[in-house]
């Protein structure tokens, strides 16, 4: 998980992340005026991790090692 977090986050010159295990989560630093929070997050979601405002699609979600799935709430219709 923590590998694919940041290699999708992690954008030279617009975005990086380094992942805090103390927290088990990622953080992200980019620059505003060459990305922002919403594509990053876009692209983490891509690589199958929902945020509070991107689900990961879940074709994606269940090719993901069974270790890195998580309880994951209901869909919102």
């Amino acid at each position: 998980m923590q590998k694919t977090i940041e290699k999708a986050a992690n954008v030279k010159g617009k975005s990086n992340a380094v992942w805090d295990a103390d927290l088990a989560m990622a953080k992200i630093t980019i620059d505003s005026i060459k990305t922002n929070v919403d594509e990053v997050l876009k692209r983490i979601a891509a690589v199958g991790y929902d945020s509070e405002n991107f689900r990961a699609p879940d074709s994606v979600y269940e090719n993901l090692h069974g270790c890195c799935q998580y309880d994951r709430p209901a869909k919102k219709e």
